[in-house]
């Protein structure tokens, strides 16, 4: 993983924290009011598939 990906990981990781910490979801049941403000807000610098991965990955840690 180089640099400019290892940022966007961050990054991702950052948008999905802060929807969260907003009351977004709860929990994987939960995970499209996460997805729907995440690829609003990483539009055209995240591919779907990996801003929903790692959103699967952060909710099921909840």
């Amino acid at each position: 993983m180089n640099s400019g990906q290892l940022a966007l990981k961050q990054e991702i990781f950052g948008v999905n924290q802060e929807i969260i910490s907003a009351g977004g979801a709860a929990g994987p049941q939960e995970m499209g009011k996460v997805m729907g403000p995440a690829r609003q807000k990483l539009k055209g610098r995240a591919e779907g598939k990996i801003v929903q991965d790692l959103v699967k990955a952060k909710l099921a840690g909840i």
